[in-house]
């Protein structure tokens, strides 16, 4: 699912919901420190949408997106693997029983 991204006019009525201030922490937001977050990520079906936007300095930001990375990546596998996507097959070699080093070779 592609990722939706807010627009100007939500960014700035996020703005001033949060009143220039972290939603998290409470900190003082200055410019080059804003960071506006998708509180449900597009992954789990959230949208770009005022509801959906959360104002944060860069520290909550990176915290909140280390804590939610393994849960989306894991729910990124299972719908792959519902869905019969693959990774292409990386091994193209294996040792037998006896040791010997054995190509796959497909016969027809």
């Amino acid at each position: 699912m592609a990722r939706a991204e807010f627009s100007k006019a939500t960014k700035l009525d996020a703005w001033r919901i949060s009143r220039g201030h972290c939603m998290k922490c409470t900190a003082k937001l200055f410019s080059g420190n804003i960071e506006y977050h998708h509180d449900k990520e597009c992954t789990f079906g959230g949208g770009a949408t005022l509801d959906n936007c959360i104002v944060l300095c860069r520290t909550c930001h990176s915290s909140i997106t280390k804590e939610r990375a393994a849960v989306i990546a894991k729910s990124n596998r299972v719908r792959n693997r519902h869905l019969g996507i693959k990774k292409p097959r990386t091994m193209t070699r294996w040792r037998n029983f006896k040791g010997e080093i054995v190509t796959a070779t497909r016969e027809r």
